[in-house]
């Protein structure tokens, strides 16, 4: 951004599900490692989440002289007193931690991180894929 004096992202920088990039079928975050800065907001912007035991979320723009913007979506997803935490504090929060919260849906250990994912799509699919749909646009 400072190479091309850019002061605000265009809002197509990043595909985000729903936003940027059209879709029509839920999707799932899959996160094993860390989910920093633009990795929470992909993380964010997936209808549902699961995460590793060693997963890690934060985001860190506080930390460095950047806005958020993305993250005023948190407040349909955690209560506000956490999400002004994790914004002004811009500190790391463990997986377990994201669960509590409900930013995260379910654990897995990191080596079922994507059979886990797998295993939660099969289950939407047990559902008639219209009533997924309309679920998914509500």
């Amino acid at each position: 951004m400072v190479e091309t004096g850019m002061q605000v992202p265009p809002r197509a920088m990043f595909p985000l599900p729903y936003d940027t990039i059209e879709l029509t079928k839920p999707t799932i975050a899959a996160v094993n490692g860390v989910a920093f800065a633009g990795g929470w907001m992909i993380a964010q912007a997936c209808d549902l989440c699961v995460a590793s035991t060693t997963a890690k979320f934060a985001v860190t723009e506080v930390k460095v002289g950047r806005s958020s913007p993305w993250a005023a979506a948190l407040i349909h997803m955690i209560p506000q007193r956490i999400m002004m935490e994790i914004l002004l504090t811009g500190k790391p929060i463990s997986a377990q931690r994201a669960y509590e919260i409900g930013l995260v849906n379910r654990l897995a250990e990191p080596a079922a991180l994507i059979d886990s994912a797998i295993a939660f799509a099969a289950e939407i699919l047990e559902g008639a894929p219209l009533s997924v749909r309309a679920a998914r646009e509500t």
